[in-house]
């Protein structure tokens, strides 16, 4: 799916049950309902369900035809064909109470249109449209009476607006957490292997394009298992996290700190060449911050004329902290 589309399988099934509601209503109208005009007012309802029929296979067909740009046009548009059936089934049968269709597409636009300024408007202009038909074709029902049902149907739209406001809140709250728990490390707070690796690669990328260099610090943490062997991974933990929070201490706005294993972390900054160096002169400096541990650092560094991938940025550093480490033991 594009990733500007805003549809998903769900919405083409909302829209193909539409179409055949709107197949049955044709139908009924044109074989069961006996009142004066209704048959003339079923071609509304036929070319309604076509539209819709059409719509829904366009959406499961070429989801990313819809985006966040037309979706709002689109909808309105689908939203007047509906709101057209009962009201061209007054003006063609001279029938206005009960407007059980009207009130249908009242509490149908409350629930389904996601734009509340356009789900406000569509409501008030088919309020204003079916008061104004209810004066004009009176029947056994007083004005109010058809006024009094209309607010019941206002007020349920909006009940269910509202929840569904609610809920769609909740979900995408719940949905920017996962979000977040996937790419981060829960022990110390930094990003994860993962998180790096999906980040990282636009990271670079957008440095080099302005001009900056990249440096990469690949970090090895020394007698992490000792701590563990001797003091329990409780007390190891709480280690990893102190020395999780120390890395922040090295990293501007935008830079990228993650804890790519057990015990080896990554960091990722960009800049001009005095940044870069200073950059990495606050990370030599962990050294004296982490007096417990022995920290073997290994570094890659590239710059516009010298662009490399993240991954390449990534070996050249890990190989050169395996030879400090080698030379640590």
């Amino acid at each position: 799916m594009d990733r500007h589309s805003v549809v998903d399988d769900r919405l083409a099934i909302t829209v193909a049950l539409g179409a055949l509601l709107f197949a049955v209503v044709t139908f009924v109208q044109v074989t069961l309902d006996t009142t004066p005009g209704a048959r003339p007012a079923s071609s509304v309802a036929a070319v309604t369900a076509v539209v819709l029929g059409v719509a829904a296979w366009m959406i499961w067909r070429r989801p990313g035809a819809i985006t966040s740009r037309t979706a709002p046009v689109l909808v309105t548009a689908a939203a007047l064909l509906v709101a057209a059936n009962p009201l061209a089934y007054v003006l063609c049968t001279h029938v206005a109470y009960p407007s059980i269709g009207t009130l249908l597409v009242i509490v149908g636009i409350g629930a389904l249109v996601p734009y509340p300024r356009i789900a406000l408007a569509l409501i008030v202009g088919l309020n204003v449209a079916a008061l104004l038909l209810a004066w004009r074709y009176p029947q056994a029902a007083p004005l109010g009476v058809v006024a009094v049902q209309l607010l019941k149907a206002d007020v349920l739209a909006l009940v269910i607006a509202l929840t569904w406001r609610r809920t769609e809140r909740r979900l995408g709250a719940a949905t920017e957490t996962i979000a977040h728990m996937a790419v981060t490390d829960e022990l110390t707070g930094l990003l994860n292997r993962r998180g790096l690796t999906e980040r990282g690669q636009t990271f670079v990328d957008e440095a080099l394009a302005s001009g900056d260099h990249v440096i990469v610090a690949f970090i090895d943490v020394n007698n992490l298992k000792g701590i563990n062997d001797f003091h329990g991974h409780f007390v190891g933990d709480s280690h990893l996290s102190g020395i999780g929070e120390s890395f922040r201490w090295v990293l501007d706005g935008g830079d990228l700190a993650a804890r790519v294993g057990g015990d080896e972390f990554a960091l990722v900054a960009r800049g001009g060449p005095d940044e870069v160096s200073q950059f990495r002169s606050r990370v030599e400096l962990l050294r004296a911050r982490v007096p417990h541990f022995g920290v073997a650092i290994g570094w890659a560094q590239c710059g516009p004329d010298d662009a490399r991938t993240l991954r390449t940025l990534f070996d050249e550093a890990d190989g050169m902290m395996l030879r400090h480490k080698r030379r640590l033991i």
